[in-house]
């Protein structure tokens, strides 16, 4: 009796520890994860197998880890609440995101990166609302990402919006295009004491009703801004801005180097509070050039400042040594 009770206790020890190791690997999540048009998001996402979303292969991600695409699909809205990386450089990778937001970024110190990506709210209007939103995390890299056609009304209806409550976030947005958004490119608009730091590299922002705006309203921000070697256009639109600070309360420091300021129906740069260093730029065919409501507006010596209905003028002119 004895060598049946330790052959059975035998076989339930084997059982148990099969039953451990087969249910492990369904819980795990992959540092590298693939979508494919063809895919299926009950697929555990592998190259092999890959999933069809985003939202669907975010999911199965590790923290930190990232998503490639197989193929240039259409591969859904996502909320990223993780740091992440996706990345489609070489595929071009679409998010339509007709009557929603393309992706959200949502979650205390994540490290967000989205590279070879196409966000597009479809040809309606009134349909997008916005094709990236940051509410909160530690960085946001948007690198060779086009971003058009989000037409929902104010303070929605823009290619970037970054509005977080609190906190120290740095959005860095890079050889990409901006284009045909009813509200802005890309709008600052914390609604709490917050610290933004934006970049923006080799961009167009073009055709967009605000170009780049920068907004305390009212709280306690630190906002920072370097616009380099980029076009910020509102392509003759009466309405247009290119680069606006608000800052009635708050700190604002920024500079506008190297770049087109053209063709914007109202200004094209404009703060009203803070230190604003503008050098070696194009600043043309806007309805006011320059205008200072407040703070300083330093140039470098060194602009084209021509060709607009009221050029205005800069508060100082500093040696750009």
């Amino acid at each position: 009796m004895s060598g049946i009770i330790k052959r059975l206790f035998l076989a339930l020890a084997v059982f148990f520890t099969a039953g451990v190791l087969y249910s492990a690997p369904a819980a795990a999540q992959a540092n590298r994860t693939w979508v494919s048009g063809v895919g299926d998001d009950l697929n555990p996402c592998s190259r092999t197998a890959p999933c069809k979303t985003f939202a669907g292969a975010i999911s199965k991600t590790a923290a930190g880890g990232e998503i490639n695409c197989l193929d240039p699909a259409g591969f859904g809205a996502v909320t990223v609440t993780k740091s992440i990386t996706i990345d489609c450089e070489d595929t071009q990778g679409a998010i339509l995101a007709a009557g929603t937001t393309g992706v959200i970024v949502n979650g205390a110190n994540v490290d967000v990166v989205l590279r070879g990506i196409s966000i597009n709210a479809g040809p309606a209007a009134g349909l997008g609302v916005n094709g990236v939103r940051m509410l909160q995390g530690r960085s946001l890299l948007l690198d060779q990402v086009i971003i058009s056609n989000f037409s929902a009304a104010a303070p929605n209806g823009n290619a970037v919006l970054i509005n977080p409550s609190s906190g120290t976030m740095t959005v860095t947005i890079n050889d990409s295009v901006l284009t045909n958004n009813l509200n802005g490119g890309v709008l600052v608009a914390p609604t709490g004491a917050a610290t933004v730091n934006l970049v923006i590299n080799r961009s167009q922002i073009i055709r967009n009703v605000a170009g780049v705006t920068l907004n305390s309203g009212g709280f306690a921000t630190a906002l920072t801004l370097s616009v380099v070697d980029s076009t910020v256009s509102g392509g003759n639109d009466p309405l247009a801005s290119g680069v606006v600070a608000k800052t009635a309360s708050g700190t604002f420091t920024g500079s506008v180097t190297n770049s087109r300021i053209v063709n914007n129906g109202t200004f094209g740069l404009r703060i009203t509070g803070g230190t604003l260093f503008v050098g070696g730029n194009t600043i043309s065919g806007n309805g006011t050039g320059v205008n200072v409501g407040g703070g300083s507006m330093t140039t470098f010596g060194n602009n084209l400042l021509n060709g607009n209905a009221v050029n205005g003028t800069f508060t100082t002119t500093v040696s750009p040594s």
